[in-house]
């Protein structure tokens, strides 16, 4: 199997016949004896492959939880663009929860004050958003597992890492196979599957990273379709061989 769009809907599917119950960090009951899901997608990247993933988890009538960054230096959640995908994906019945950046030199306060800041923001744009927040690109060590904020869930206490079983896709860490081993085998499972990787298809961290900047010069070059001087130098836009050639070029 290979990390396809195809394989993604396989694991949904064993998932399904192996009768989880797909639940969210609010709902979860660790102490019952019922199989159940927290199904996770980070939107680390591109909110349009989200929701393609979110259109895909309704297909299966499947409730996820989406991370939305607000620090992302790849996309902004504020655009009008993007508000509209957020919203459709809330929509298609699924939550929303705070993908928060640590930095590694910050201590525990600090990261607490940033994380109540960017809720507030989140909050004010997206009010349906859960008082929940996992981390991005969580520097090593147990301080983040233990940071607590008044009224919020942190998505990697013990509860959802220790008591449930944790699986992730992140770096391709694990195979699609894993994913569907998992599945047969443990009743709580805290499973975190990113947009990005499965909706991209590409199936190394090369490729991907090469498939995202070529996407990132796609959108800009949407952009500068605005301006009268690259719209005369490209009436409809950069011609897609020349980003096929760039991303063939960095993936070799």
């Amino acid at each position: 199997m290979n990390f396809q769009k195809q394989s993604y809907k396989e694991i949904l599917e064993s998932a399904i016949d192996h009768q989880y119950e797909f639940v969210d960090f609010l709902t979860v009951d660790i102490t019952g004896n019922k199989s159940q899901i927290i199904l996770r997608h980070d939107i680390d990247y591109s909110p349009a492959m989200a929701r393609e993933m979110a259109e895909i988890d309704a297909t299966y009538k499947i409730k996820a939880t989406f991370a939305l960054l607000l620090s992302s230096p790849l996309y902004n959640p504020f655009t009008s663009t993007n508000i509209k995908i957020i919203d459709d994906i809330h929509k298609l019945g699924h939550n929303v929860v705070l993908h928060h950046h640590v930095l590694p030199e910050q201590g525990a306060e600090e990261i607490q004050g940033d994380i109540i800041k960017e809720m507030q923001i989140m909050m004010a744009f997206f009010p349906y958003i859960q008082p929940v927040f996992v981390w991005h690109n969580p520097p090593p060590g147990n301080l983040l597992s233990e940071i607590e904020v008044p009224g919020m869930i942190n998505a990697y206490s013990d509860s959802f890492v220790r008591n449930m079983f944790y699986i992730s896709d992140s770096v391709f860490r694990n195979t699609p196979e894993n994913f569907l081993k998992a599945l047969k085998k443990q009743r709580l499972i805290h499973m975190l599957l990113h947009p990005i990787i499965w909706m991209s298809e590409q199936d190394n961290m090369i490729s991907l990273m090469s498939y995202v900047l070529t996407e990132i010069i796609r959108d800009c070059d949407r952009e500068f379709l605005g301006s009268k001087v690259w719209q005369k130098k490209f009436p409809y836009g950069i011609p897609q061989e020349v980003l096929d050639k760039l991303q063939a070029l960095l993936s070799s």
